[in-house]
């Protein structure tokens, strides 16, 4: 649905570019979307009007969800500790 947005116009365009930020907060968002984004880089170039082909690891592309991964990794992995710990039971 994220990339459709992109397709669509600027205006969903900009609205996408704005709300991936958020939604990277769920781990198979970014599993999906930087994948996506991989694999859809020349398209990206073209709609964007960019020079060359941005790389697989650039923050806009897949290195956002890498980053997000792993701190959303530590994220959940504290607050199961965090549970676990403070669980009435």
């Amino acid at each position: 649905m994220a990339w459709f947005m992109r397709v669509i116009s600027e205006e969903t365009r900009d609205a996408i570019d704005g709300l991936q930020w958020p939604l990277r907060l769920f781990p198979m968002f970014c599993f999906g979307f930087g994948l996506n984004n991989m694999i859809n880089r020349e398209f990206y170039k073209v709609i964007y009007s960019e020079d060359s082909v941005r790389d697989a690891l650039d923050i806009e592309i897949a290195g956002g969800d890498v980053m997000m991964l792993v701190i959303d990794m530590f994220l959940y992995l504290g607050l199961v500790f965090f549970l676990e710990r403070y669980s009435m039971a």
